[in-house]
């Protein structure tokens, strides 16, 4: 999905799919739209990169003859949120819904992008922490600020069941764990939602009385 919010061309979740061509074959090769052809037994990773890189910098091309002076945002979710290791793990699951690889940050800071946008729903500090390992969080560090690059959380929350539905521990664990971690690590963060109450398996920050926005603000202004 693409979208054009204010200043900012947001290319939403790419991915790929490792149940279709050229992803689910093991051998022979691929002619891609870059114009490179690959080994698809030994070079999916390379194909995935590149392809995205390519993707990406098409459409940063597109927009910029309409709107010269806008900002790329590419966000993607981790590899860890789908079961998965990291860029070259392209195995099958049996949950179809994990059947996707996302764009491998790293190559997303090689793009035409000016930021890289990753989004979590970790629930613990164990699952940030693999989470980050299955991005290469520190390669992807120090190739984003080599490029000169932001990396930022567009998009984190708190899913209701991670934490059996008890708001007081999911609000805990926000403000004593996850929220000093996000600012030690990233340059910038955003909690999905604000009040969008239609999705309920997610406390947004309005709920019970915006308890989390508070939380969310307490943060901001260092708040103890």
């Amino acid at each position: 999905a693409v979208g054009l919010v204010g200043s900012e061309m947001c290319i939403r979740d790419r991915c790929f799919y490792p149940g279709h061509a050229p992803f689910n074959q093991t051998e022979g090769t691929f002619a891609a739209p870059n114009g490179r052809s690959y080994d698809l037994a030994t070079q999916k990773r390379q194909l995935a990169d590149e392809g995205g890189i390519h993707h990406i910098n098409m459409c940063a091309d597109a927009v910029h003859k309409v709107f010269p002076g806008v900002l790329i945002n590419v966000n993607v979710f981790t590899y860890a949120a789908v079961g998965r290791t990291g860029p070259d793990d392209f195995h099958l699951d049996s949950a179809g819904w994990r059947n996707r690889v996302p764009f491998r940050p790293v190559a997303i800071a090689r793009s035409k992008a000016d930021m890289v946008d990753v989004h979590f729903y970790s629930g613990s500090l164990d699952q940030y922490r693999r989470d980050l390992a299955s991005i290469e969080f520190d390669r992807l560090n120090q190739t984003a600020s080599a490029a000169g690059k932001p990396l930022i959380v567009g998009e984190f929350g708190l899913f209701e069941g991670q934490f059996n539905d008890d708001f007081d521990a999911g609000c805990r664990f926000l403000r004593n764990k996850w929220l000093p971690a996000l600012r030690q690590d990233w340059g910038g963060w955003l909690y999905w939602t604000y009040d969008t109450h239609e999705q309920p398996r997610l406390w947004n920050a309005a709920h019970d009385d915006y308890a989390i926005f508070r939380i969310l603000a307490g943060q901001l202004t260092h708040e103890k």
